[in-house]
């Protein structure tokens, strides 16, 4: 899909909607990572569900299942890195994220500087 950013007459393939991630202790106090999103695709809505181990997991694993009727290619893609990318220190906790991926099929390396860029669902207090 980033590749196809680079050709002339480049089109979004999807629209993203929403996206809700939640985390939350089990009966055994582990973490259960669940992320939720809306896509368009091809006018279409699709919502997806899917668990992770982690954050980053859960949306990749709920990105690829909803891309995955439409766009088959997204199934040999493997996330192989992502970083977490302050935007502003001075928001502490509250600030706004970037996180620039890196993936590739086996073949073709994909990721750069660009990312998801995000800020806490609470603003923060600033007294």
């Amino acid at each position: 899909m980033l590749l196809r950013r680079s050709v002339t007459g480049h089109r979004k393939l999807f629209k993203l909607r929403s996206l809700s991630v939640k985390i939350k202790s089990n009966e055994n106090s582990e973490a259960v990572t669940a992320a939720t999103l809306t896509l368009t695709i091809n006018r279409t809505e699709v919502e997806t569900t899917a668990t992770g181990d982690g954050p980053v997991n859960a949306m990749d694993l709920a990105l690829r299942k909803a891309l995955d009727s439409q766009y088959s290619e997204v199934t040999r893609l493997r996330l192989t890195d992502f970083k977490v990318r302050d935007l502003d220190s001075s928001d502490g906790t509250a600030a706004r994220v970037r996180v620039p991926i890196e993936t590739t099929d086996g073949n073709l390396h994909l990721g750069g500087p660009s990312g998801f860029t995000t800020t806490s669902s609470r603003p923060r207090d600033r007294r």
